[in-house]
């Protein structure tokens, strides 16, 4: 008999133990003859003849050829497999499609054991021997609703369903799998409610369920789930807090909650947390300040807090060693920026779109790894600090949109590495060296629009030294509204380096002091730019021949200038062009007939030149919105003057996308006034032509259809800026004067319901056809300076025609819009089609709002209740109960302050109940049984005038 020697033992050993770390789930567990080898090892050493290689490798062959033969020994009781088995045909059974496909090895025939199923893994030891610990079907676009039945896989480990289609709700038999680890539902369309029973689970390590489509709360009993690691909730639509229940999940590694519509303050307790590595709470709606214990998380690599509504300053964060990504876009932070200094660690610092002010600290510059910073759209002042310097692994630097001021230090030109640089609309000054471009070899884009710098612009932006890097790289250069200068030729010859960049695509020099002739050997080399902008500069002579050389322009404006001679025939070469400017120039001659053939020609601005004769009649000329000839004196067939509310380019100056960004600081966060469903609202200041129709009617100053800088579609109307706010925040926010809250007394309200009134009254009688609003709201109301009211917001507004309105049907599919929840007029929701009647119902609603204080979406009417019955009802003997309280008080105060007010209260109720009763009568259910807004508007006047006469014989 063969006796193993000592090594042998140790090789024994050894094997065993790989075995057993395998956690049984290998060839050698099922060979009875290794096992009791093995069981027997420490008898081993003791034999004495060794034990030869050659029949240990037989032993091993002998296992592994055993392990078949054994295999029907390993299967678990009949009836438990069954249970499984049961349950994932269960399971299957719910899935349709071609995904059926991908589980065709699932045989209810018994043809196939449960444990070789696709995606299927069954325990091979103890208790859990045959039965199924895992269930991973990933990326198998399975269509079909999760089972109740997989919770009778008492021993199921993991659940891995990730990148599928499935849908339903998480059933809460989920919480009977006790010894679940891993359930990981990312990316499928799973509705409901995340199941409370999940806390049952006290093994869960890791719960993923990004991207689906769950609601309500996030269950606070998860705070049960001591060995919980992974916490990923983000991109559904949970709302509610974040509970300060899960605060206590010490092993807690990983919590996402991003992109989900949750409120309420980050709990203040989050930073007992101590071992999170990734926190994403962004893109919600939580509010208050940010935890000073946040600065706790030492083991904390990632916060993202972006696009919140988090206020007050940045804590210290001195105790983040291990930060390397921080971010808290677009929330309303003030205060200046924290030390960051010791955070080593940091790659990437975005604190932009907040209300930071003070300097950029100088202890930026020791984060020596970063390599991007966005502080943009701030109100950060002083010089960019010249410790910039140190940050060499630095490619992208956004500092646009602040108050930032002085000399670019030179130091920042020896950032080798910077690809982005946005330091457009600031204050700062001076010029630019003149061998920056040898050393920001990898500048991709340079944006330095709207400062103050002067000079030349470097002829070594993209010189022939760096050409072998910079040809694939430089993309945008904007200079735009600086005082750069060029003189002559050589001045000039800036733009015979640019045209070395064969990836250049946007090259913006409006609005300098740019003079002299446009070398035409420069021009022609511009092949690669898609947008050229060289307007308002004061460049003359002709246009060059050699643009039509330019094949990929999309974008050509040089307007504003002292250009003369006619178009050169060469830019009909142009197939490519959309927007072409040459307005505010000294051209002459013909306007060529080849630009009415320019079929992707969307916008045309020729306006204020010399042309003479006949202005072309098909093509871009057809549109008469499109296109704009006025200031032309000796064209001979100037169009008339489109008859309907229009924005004709003959009513309008038009401006470019260029002048609005300017205007509107880059259309910056601090100056934008609102966001609506058809855009944003922003406020600045513009050199245009006024048009006014009526009074009580938002102005339209001018119109903008361009492209903006990343070369998309960009159309704006540029309205009147009315400083006083709008009517919603007048009832319900009450802005404030000096530290008082500001409440509209009855006199004000008044006013303004006939101020509406006259305007609605102009549109509906407006010629040649009737113009409906249809989105009569408070926030449509705005206030000038004077407090007169103004209605705005036409998005909606449509001709009273059939043709116009069959045509707008076809285009836009109004049907599924027509105004908002609570204004909009009941028979709108049946598929009426849009009637005067409808804006009648509206200014109702809006009349009940201003006098009763309460939003026709208020919940206290609940379902079977509506503003208008609420009022209807009160008015016989309870109107003083309905009547806004704020209305009274503030009427009260105006009698002490006011000499000429001397109305009593029986007056003044019984005046808003006069204007609820035309309430009442403009918002009636069945459209016919509404007045029309020109009897409501006298009604309106009338108690007005009633009102302020028994004022007087008061006195």
């Amino acid at each position: 008999m063969c006796i193993p020697s000592i090594s042998t033992y140790i090789q024994l050993s050894q094997l065993r133990c790989c075995c057993v770390t395998c956690d049984g789930q290998c060839p050698f567990h099922s060979s009875p003859l290794l096992l009791g080898l093995l069981a027997s090892a420490p008898l081993l050493p003791a034999m004495a003849e060794p034990l030869t290689s050659s029949l240990l490798l037989a032993l091993v062959f002998l296992t592994i050829s055993a392990s078949p033969v054994a295999s029907s020994s390993l299967s678990g009781d009949p009836r438990d497999v069954a249970v499984d088995s049961h349950a994932l045909l269960s399971f299957k059974s719910l899935m349709s499609g071609p995904s059926l496909q991908a589980l065709a090895s699932w045989s209810s025939n018994g043809s196939t054991p449960v444990c070789q199923w696709r995606g299927v893994a069954c325990g091979t030891r103890g208790r859990r021997r045959g039965r199924v610990v895992t269930l991973a079907l990933p990326e198998l676009g399975l269509l079909g609703k999760v089972s109740p039945a997989l919770g009778n896989l008492t021993y199921l480990r993991r659940l891995d369903l990730p990148s599928n289609r499935l849908h339903g709700t998480l059933p809460p038999e989920l919480g009977h799998l006790r010894e679940l680890r891993y359930l990981k539902l990312n990316y499928n369309s799973i509705q409901g409610s995340i199941p409370p029973s999940l806390s049952s689970c006290k093994q869960l390590r890791s719960i993923q369920l990004y991207s689906n489509k769950l609601q309500g709360l996030i269950p606070r009993q998860l705070a049960a789930l001591l060995n919980l690691e992974e916490l990923v909730l983000g991109k559904n639509t949970l709302t509610g807090r974040i509970p300060s229940s899960i605060t206590s999940l010490a092993s807690l590694k990983l919590l996402v909650v991003e992109f989900n519509n949750l409120t309420g303050e980050i709990p203040s307790q989050i930073g007992s947390l101590v071992n999170l590595v990734y926190l994403g709470i962004g893109s919600n709606q939580l509010s208050g300040p940010i935890p000073t214990s946040l600065g706790n998380l030492s083991a904390l690599t990632v916060l993202n807090a972006y696009e919140n509504e988090l206020a007050g300053s940045i804590p210290s964060l001195q105790g983040m060693s291990s930060l390397r990504e921080l971010d808290l876009t677009a929330n309303n932070i003030q205060g200046t920026i924290p030390p960051l200094g010791n955070l080593s660690s940091m790659v990437s610092l975005n604190l932009q779109r907040n209300s930071l002010g003070g300097c950029i600290p100088e202890s930026l510059g020791n984060l020596q790894l970063l390599s991007s910073i966005s502080l943009a759209n701030n109100k950060l002042v002083g010089p960019i600090p010249d410790a910039i310097k140190n940050m060499h692994a630095l490619t992208e630097l956004y500092l646009e949109n602040n108050q930032l001021e002085g000399p670019l230090p030179l130091s920042m030109f020896n950032l080798s590495s910077l690809k982005m640089l946005n330091i457009q609309n600031n204050s700062l000054t001076e010029g630019f060296p003149p061998d920056m471009g040898n050393k920001l070899s990898k500048l991709q884009q340079f944006l330095v629009s709207d400062n103050h710098f002067h000079g030349l612009i470097p002829q070594s932006l993209c010189n022939a030294s760096m050409l072998k890097m910079i040809q694939t790289l430089l993309s945008v250069v904007n200079f735009m509204g600086n005082q750069l200068e060029a003189t002559n030729d050589a001045d000039w010859s800036f733009l015979t380096t640019l045209t070395n960049c064969s990836n250049m695509i946007v090259l913006d020099v409006s609005m300098n002091r740019l003079k002299g002739v446009l070398p035409e050997s420069i021009v022609g080399n511009l092949k690669n730019v898609v947008e050229l902008d060289i307007s308002d500069n004061m460049i003359s002579d002709k246009i060059p021949t050699t643009i039509g050389e330019c094949q990929s322009l999309q974008y050509l404006n040089m307007s504003g200038n002292f250009l003369e001679g006619t178009i050169p025939l060469t830019l009909g070469q142009l197939r490519g062009l959309q927007v072409l400017d040459f307005s505010r120039n000294n051209l002459s001659g013909r306007i060529p007939n080849f630009l009415s053939g320019m079929t992707g020609l969307s916008s045309l601005n020729l306006s204020f030149n010399g042309f003479e004769g006949e202005v072309p009649n098909g093509g871009i000329f057809l549109n008469t919105t499109a296109t704009s000839i006025m200031g032309n004196s000796d064209l001979s067939n100037l169009r008339r003057a489109n008859p309907h509310v229009s924005l004709s380019s003959e009513k309008h100056i038009r401006v470019s996308y260029a002048e609005l960004a300017k205007a509107t600081s880059d259309f910056t966060s601090r100056n934008l006034i609102g966001v609506g469903s058809f855009g944003a609202v922003y406020k600045g200041k513009c050199e245009a032509l006024r048009c006014v129709r009526h009074r009580n009617l938002v102005r339209v100053i001018t119109v903008c259809s361009s492209i903006d800088y990343r070369g998309a579609d960009f159309k704006a109307l540029v309205f009147e800026y009315l400083p006083n706010g709008n009517l919603d925040q007048w009832l319900h926010k009450h802005l404030e004067e000096d530290g008082e809250p500001k409440i509209l007394d009855l006199i004000g309200r008044l006013q303004i319901a006939i101020d509406v009134a006259s305007a609605v009254d102009y549109l509906h009688h407006h010629k040649p056809f009737p113009i409906i609003h249809c989105d009569l709201k408070p926030s449509n109301i705005l206030l000038d300076n004077n407090m007169v009211a103004h209605v705005g917001d036409f998005g909606l507004e449509r001709f009273l025609h059939q043709e116009h309105i069959d045509k707008l049907e076809r285009s836009t599919g109004w049907s599924a819009v027509r105004g908002t929840i609570g204004y909009v007029a009941p028979e709108y929701g049946l598929g009426n089609e849009v009637l005067i009647h409808g804006d009648v119902y509206s200014y109702g609603i809006l009349l009940l709002e201003m006098f009763t204080g309460k939003r026709p979406t208020s919940s206290e009417f609940g379902e079977a209740l509506s503003l208008h019955r609420h009022v209807e009802m009160a008015l016989s003997d309870q109107a003083a109960n309905v009547i806004d309280q704020d209305l009274l008080r503030a009427t009260e105060s105006v009698k002490g302050i006011a000499q000429n007010y001397h109305g009593t209260e029986e007056n003044e109720i019984g005046c808003i109940v006069s204007v609820l009763k035309v309430g009442i009568m403009c918002s009636e259910e069945t459209p016919t049984d509404r007045i029309n807004i020109g009897d409501a508007l006298r009604e309106l006047q009338a108690i007005k005038q009633k009102f302020c006469m028994h004022q007087r014989s008061s006195w």
